[in-house]
């Protein structure tokens, strides 16, 4: 969620994260010699439901809090106090902002990024709060700190002192050239985004935004809580009703005297009721009613995007979506708008031969004389069909599921993660020490990163079981960024009582560690001898937000601003996408996939028939992807903000247009996109870096997955810059074609030629 200049970016599936502004082995060479590190404890860490406990620091004195910060030891009034403290502070920093002379540029640029790692490291903290803790009072004390801190942080986007500041020091700076490189990016940043936040208006113009700012982030935040709490809905029927259905589903659904069914319509447990259900018009009424949604929820969802069309008015722009990309790598709306209908066309297609394919299990099954149509309740029954059809024709490998799962345990896959970092970037994991406190969760597991000297890097928190209470899918939390430190950062880690983890770098320098969290939510009842096992989507999701970890880590900038995944978000999911690629590689499968018992690697075959099955439906899921990408955009346009506007209508306008099958009609299945809150005109990404993933992996990695100098050759060229360098430069380097750089129209119509995985 980019909220503006000094606020959190996050984006929902899948990173969360904030900044100041709106910002030569083969695979069984190396598993032979995988004891050169020992890795075996990072594997028990997670596979051993006791091994954990050696890590703890039980003798300990000094008992700490979250993240081990002293201040939140204190649950009743930690988030207070600690938000105090920044805001005093922050005040601080900016009155001796504003008596800086513009001609030391180095130092207000170096403060500017002060006040920002001093702020977001408490909203940071509070993002995280919020979305994976499970105690009540504690979240409504983050929410409390939260809000506090953006409000203040509003008033900062619209300082018009703190503007002049930095102006007059990139205006100096232009004939007496004292910024470096990274600091004429920081400072152009800073610029641009003091400007989308009307610091060029009138004093009455600029508190009004700071106004609608507020307004507008409270009713995401509701329009996102409404998502994430959304109630489940059931259908009571009859028992015969569920004839010729999926006898283990039934079980699960019918009541105790037998007589009657309670169908769920919502989430995954609808999606499960629609491949499950063999009677048609129940299809029909369960897939109907997953649209259902309430006037109010509607009422929030388009206020909500009013706001934000209301807000970029202000600035002097046609629509949110004008104001969110002018510094994003597609330049403007226009642009994205040619990709997506480009991406809709040329797939389109595709779905309406799967349509047909999919069709004739249809027909077979209600034994029909001609093909019928496929509607939008059948799509997941007779896809799965089709499957299993497809399934039964593939090589047997004579092992069941439960077989193939005993093969990943976390453990075994979280040791492969690091055997597979350190082909690439000389990078492995390690257990750390836990302090008393610490912790939220007692499923939580720490990790240090190490590079090929010993040295730590980073923190990963490993956030990876469900649990009542935490949010749903997958994301990566950046809880503190790497920056260089000085004398008064130091002091400020201290004195917000963060224990501060750093590191000296070759030359001297010391930097502070970045902190980050991965959240998943895997099954823990899936366990075999007390060992959590994952299906290889579940691998997928751990190597995706890996992805974005490494990102975090190894994006070591001069300033935290610019650190790690605090970059465009339309290039921010490149590096995540790229390790779906290696997961996908039957050369990485012997590093992640290996039995928990034997260590026997698990047979090719078995990712083979995965990734089979996985395309069969690519079709149905791209096509998916690009609609509500196009409804994404048309809902941050400046339409939004016309009497005649209706959400619903706009849905079902795409729906039919694009996805190959017919809208329910009046349903409302927008007030359940979430990435609306946290992807506001920019869901497109996905589908954008996607391509861009693919065309790395088949330059860089499709031949050798496992070279090294392949790994240092994107290291170099995309992940050590963070967002300290124009992302088409990167994309670039790594592709060796310096035409790229230019990231003009001409080149958004080359990678719309590009092939999409």
């Amino acid at each position: 969620m980019i909220l503006t200049k000094f606020v959190c970016k996050s984006a929902p599936k899948v990173i969360v994260n904030t900044r100041f502004i709106t910002r030569f082995k083969n695979a069984r060479t190396f598993a032979s010699a995988i004891h050169n590190y020992k890795d075996e404890s990072l594997k028990k860490l997670f596979d051993d439901l006791k091994y954990h406990e050696l890590f703890q620091e039980k003798f300990h004195t000094q008992k700490y809090g979250l993240f081990r910060n002293e201040f939140l030891v204190d649950s009743s009034t930690g988030f207070q106090k600690l938000t105090d403290i920044v805001l005093r502070h922050s005040q601080r920093i900016v009155k001796d902002l504003l008596k800086t002379d513009g001609t030391n540029g180095k130092f207000i640029v170096a403060e500017f990024d002060r006040l920002s790692d001093l702020l977001c490291s408490v909203i940071d903290l509070c993002e995280f709060v919020r979305c994976a803790h499970t105690d009540e009072k504690i979240i409504a004390q983050s929410e409390d700190a939260y809000n506090r801190l953006f409000n203040f942080m509003n008033v900062l986007n619209t300082h018009r002192g703190l503007y002049d500041k930095i102006e007059q020091a990139v205006r100096i700076d232009k004939t007496q050239h004292q910024l470096g490189e990274e600091e004429r990016i920081i400072a152009d940043v800073f610029l641009m985004d003091f400007k989308k936040s009307a610091i060029d208006l009138e004093e009455n113009k600029r508190k009004e935004f700071v106004t609608q700012s507020l307004k507008s982030a409270t009713l995401g935040r509701k329009f996102f809580n409404n998502v994430v709490n959304r109630i489940q809905r059931y259908i009571k029927v009859p028992a015969d009703e569920l004839k010729g259905s999926n006898p283990f589903f039934s079980r699960t659904v019918l009541n105790e005297k037998g007589d009657h069914a309670y169908i769920p319509v919502n989430g995954q447990e609808g999606l499960h009721a629609l491949i499950n259900i063999a009677n048609p018009s129940l299809r029909k009424k369960v897939y109907t009613e997953s649209m259902y949604a309430k006037p109010d929820e509607i009422e929030v969802l388009e206020s909500y995007l009013a706001s934000k069309a209301e807000l970029a008015a202000i600035v002097g722009k046609k629509s949110f979506a004008d104001l969110q990309l002018s510094d994003k790598m597609v330049g403007n709306q226009d642009n994205v708008l040619e990709f997506l209908h480009t991406l809709a066309s040329n797939n389109l297609r595709n779905v309406k031969s799967l349509s047909r394919e999919v069709s004739r299990f249809k027909q077979q099954h209600l034994r029909l004389n001609e093909l019928p149509t496929l509607d939008p309740w059948d799509r997941d029954f007779y896809l799965l069909r089709m499957k299993e059809a497809y399934a039964r024709k593939l090589p047997s490998l004579h092992m069941n599921q439960s077989e193939i799962m005993c093969h990943m345990s976390v453990g075994t896959v979280m040791q492969g993660l690091s055997r597979l970092l350190n082909n690439l970037y000389g990078l492995r994991f390690e257990p750390a020490t836990t302090w008393p406190g610490e912790l939220w969760h007692p499923d939580v597991r720490k990790l240090h990163v190490y590079d090929d000297s010993g040295n730590v890097l980073g923190i990963v928190y490993c956030d990876l079981y469900a649990r009542d209470g935490k949010g749903d899918g997958a994301a990566h939390f950046t809880i503190r960024s790497s920056r260089q430190l000085d004398e008064s950062s130091s002091r400020d880690a201290e004195l917000l009582g963060f224990h501060l983890d750093k590191r000296v770098s070759t030359d001297g320098s010391s930097y502070q560690l970045p902190v980050i969290v991965l959240s998943c939510n895997f099954d823990k009842s899936l366990s075999f001898a007390g060992r959590t096992c994952l299906h290889f989507w579940d691998v997928k999701t751990l190597f995706h937000e890996m992805g974005h970890a490494i990102h975090s880590i190894m994006g070591c900038t001069k300033y935290q601003n610019l650190a790690g995944t605090r970059c465009a978000t339309d290039f921010v999911e490149l590096p995540s996408i790229l390790m779906e690629h290696f997961m996908s590689s039957p050369d990485v499968l012997p590093l992640y996939a290996r039995h928990y018992l034997t260590d026997e690697p698990l047979k090719k075959e078995a990712l083979e028939n995965f990734i089979r099955m996985e395309n069969l439906s690519s079709a149905f899921d791209n096509q998916r992807q690009v609609c509500l990408a196009l409804v994404d955009q048309e809902y941050h346009s400046s339409n939004v903000i016309q009497p005649t506007f209706d959400s619903t209508k706009v849905y079902e306008e795409i729906i039919n247009k694009w996805s190959g099958f017919n809208a329910v009609p009046n349903g409302a299945w927008q007030v359940q996109f979430g990435h609306l809150y946290g992807y506001s005109g920019t869901y497109y990404s996905y589908l954008f870096d996607s391509i861009l993933a693919n065309k790395v992996w088949s330059k860089l990695f499709a031949k050798r997955p496992l070279n090294r100098e392949a790994g240092e050759k994107f290291l170099n060229a995309v992940l050590r810059w963070g967002g300290s360098r124009q992302p088409w430069l990167c994309l670039a380097d790594a592709l060796d074609d310096p035409r790229i750089a230019k990231g003009n129209h001409e080149v958004m119509e080359t990678i719309g030629s590009w092939d999409l995985k």
